[in-house]
């Protein structure tokens, strides 16, 4: 069996507990988000030390309230912080369908930025079609990832989700899990349907309804992920 990216979230309520629990977690993880919309005090000058810390494959995001987030100053700092990160060298760095459709910032980024295009429904699952359209509105901006996450409240929305992952062209990298109890399937089955990536939940907490931790997931997948 191919090798299985399983995606462990760090965060942290202040850049110390942060920087605690990034080290901690690349101990056993080898794939990392830092959700530094966690981090209450968080400044432009702490990414250089961020970057400095994180020595595995990484995915730089700071989410915003609309999208689940805790970033708590303006949207206009939050995108200076996503412009900033790609500048010290996160080359993998998310950013939510809903902030480039307000504030299309990718011409700042640094060059060698890929970015995750994301989409997020915390309460239903659109259907196919409408899935669909999302997703071709996302292509519009040649992300390396595009990423859908929803609410999965029954067996057809998982049904849904798991089908978008193997309805794309060979090359293409998608990212579509589903969240809630009922979207715990998605979650261990997604890369095996084309799913670049699975997230576990992050130590002693979850950002996600229905996340599983990552010895849970790295024992179904029964392989070595150091």
């Amino acid at each position: 069996m191919s090798r299985i990216n399983i995606c462990t979230p760090v965060i942290g309520n202040n850049l110390e507990v942060f920087l605690r629990n990034l080290k901690e977690t690349q101990k056993f993880s080898n794939f990392v988000e830092l959700r530094t919309d966690y981090i209450l005090d968080l400044k432009k000058v702490n990414l250089k030390l961020l970057k400095n810390k994180t020595k595995i494959k990484s995915i730089f995001t700071c989410r915003s309230k609309f999208e689940g987030g805790l970033f708590n100053k303006t949207e206009e700092n939050r995108i200076d912080i996503l412009i900033n990160a790609s500048k010290v060298g996160f080359h993998l760095i998310d950013v939510e369908l809903s902030t480039l459709r307000n504030n299309n910032f990718l011409h700042k980024l640094n060059k060698k930025t890929k970015y995750i295009i994301s989409y997020h429904n915390f309460k239903r699952t659109p259907n196919k079609k409408q899935l669909l359209n999302i997703i071709n509105g996302m292509a519009k901006y040649s992300p390396f990832i595009i990423k859908i996450t929803t609410m999965v409240n029954s067996k057809r929305d998982a049904q849904t989700l798991l089908n978008l992952n193997l309805n794309k062209s060979f090359k293409e990298k998608r990212i579509i899990i589903g969240m809630g109890n009922k979207g715990i399937a998605t979650r261990i089955l997604a890369p095996f349907f084309g799913s670049y990536l699975t997230y576990s939940s992050p130590l002693s907490s979850k950002t996600a309804t229905g996340q599983l931790d990552f010895e849970t997931l790295n024992s179904i997948y029964n392989y070595n992920n150091k």
